[in-house]
C-alpha cells in the first residue's frame, strides 16, 4: 500500500504527462479524470465524488480524483453562477502547497454540470481524522496545528489578522 507521499509524487507525475501532452482534442471530464462514483461530501454549493481512471501504466490499477459538481443556486443567473465557480476555480488552482488539495481543472460533464477536478486525499479531512480519533495525542495535535499555522502563513492570514491581534492588547 502506497503512503500519501507516493501518492502525492504519482499525481504530481501524472499531471506533468497529461500537461506535456500534444493531444488537440478536448476531453470530457470521464476521459480525463475517470467515472464519478461514491459521493464523499455533500455542500451547500455541490457534491463532491469520486473519479475512478485505471491507470495507464498499471491496468491493475486505478488514480483517483475528488470531482466536485457544482450547484446553480435557485434564483441564480448562469452569468453569476459561472462567475461563482470561476472565481472558486481560479483562487483554489493558484494554491501550491504540501497541505493544500491541487486543484486540476474546471470542465463541463455529460449532463452540462460544472465540475472541478482535484487530487483524492483518500485519509480525508482533519475534522474527520479528529472525530474518528476521538481525541487525539499531544504530538498529533502539536503537528495538526503546526500544519494548519503554515497553512494559513502561506494563505497571508497572518498578516492580515495582525491589525486585530494588536486592538485586542
Amino acid at each position: 500500500m502506497l503512503n500519501w507521499v507516493d501518492v502525492m509524487r504519482n499525481e504530481k507525475e501524472n499531471l506533468a504527462e497529461q500537461k506535456n501532452s500534444v493531444n488537440s482534442v478536448p476531453q470530457t471530464l470521464v476521459q480525463k479524470y475517470g467515472k464519478c462514483q461514491e459521493v464523499v461530501r455533500h455542500g451547500a454549493f455541490g457534491i463532491v465524488r469520486v473519479a475512478h481512471k485505471q491507470d495507464p501504466k498499471d491496468s491493475k490499477s486505478e488514480q483517483l480524483y475528488a470531482v466536485k459538481e457544482f450547484k446553480q443556486r435557485a434564483r441564480e443567473s448562469v452569468k453569476r453562477y459561472q462567475k461563482r465557480l470561476t472565481s472558486e476555480f481560479c483562487i483554489s488552482s493558484s494554491m501550491h502547497r504540501p497541505n493544500i488539495i491541487t486543484t486540476l481543472d474546471l470542465l463541463q460533464d455529460e449532463k452540462g454540470t460544472y465540475c472541478e477536478a482535484m487530487e483524492y486525499c483518500s485519509s480525508g479531512d482533519l475534522y474527520t481524522l479528529v472525530l474518528a480519533a476521538g481525541q487525539l495525542e499531544v504530538d498529533e495535535a502539536d503537528c495538526s496545528f503546526k500544519q494548519l499555522m503554515r497553512g494559513c502563513h502561506y494563505l497571508g492570514l497572518f498578516s492580515a489578522l495582525a491589525p486585530l491581534a494588536s486592538n485586542d492588547r
